[in-house]
């Protein structure tokens, strides 16, 4: 027994030992290059450090060999943090990921977040537009029943102010009216007195 207690004693300090685990971002998940962005991590353990300073990284990018750094003296407790928005020179690509070091030794890492996307400001997902059909039974397709028309007189010269409204009355009857009074004018209905007595001359005629 007396010899694992060393292999104890080790597994007991492993358990206490600080570990940080990043949560936002990681992998399916993007930062836009000229807004804010939130980081967010979990902590476990007890000898985790009050501080630590956020580093960018990219090893397809032109950065520093430690990363670029984004944000510093970062309260471990807050458990998240908002990064203002990045330099424009940082290319629109994928791979990025980001480092938790100690506040004054970038070698000392305590934590990687998985590998993200940074993308510009405009991209956002495509909006689909629904058009609806059109339904042809609900177009009005009736003409109207009375139609405007203007009076003449036998010597085809227009009656001011003259209309006749024509309806259809079933049966084929036509039924004229005209709306402008005398003055020697000549109005439509004229022309059907014409008619009637022509008709009783015949029958006498007979």
């Amino acid at each position: 027994m007396l010899a694992l207690a060393p292999f104890s004693l080790l597994a007991l300090a492993s358990s206490a030992a600080a570990t940080i685990t990043v949560r936002n971002p990681g992998p399916g998940q993007y930062w836009r290059k000229n807004s804010t962005n939130a980081v967010q991590w979990e902590t476990s353990g007890t000898d985790n450090p009050a501080l630590f300073s956020v580093y960018l990284q990219n090893y397809d990018a032109t950065l520093p060999p430690n990363g670029l750094s984004i944000a510093n003296n970062i309260p471990t407790e807050d458990g998240s943090t908002v990064i203002p928005s990045l330099p424009d020179y940082l290319p629109l690509i994928g791979n990025w990921f980001l480092r938790f070091v100690h506040v004054s030794n970038v070698t000392d890492v305590y934590a990687e977040s998985g590998l993200f996307e940074l993308v510009d400001d405009s991209t956002s997902a495509a909006t689909t537009v629904a058009v609806q059909p059109i339904d042809p039974s609900g177009i009005n397709t009736t003409l109207p029943a009375e139609v405007s028309t203007t009076a003449t007189t036998s010597s085809g010269r227009n009656i001011p102010g003259v209309s006749t409204p024509t309806r259809n009355s079933g049966a084929g009857a036509v039924e004229t009216s005209s709306t402008t009074p005398g003055n020697g004018a000549l109005v439509a209905g004229a022309s059907w007195v014409g008619l009637g007595a022509a008709a009783a001359l015949a029958a006498l005629a007979l």
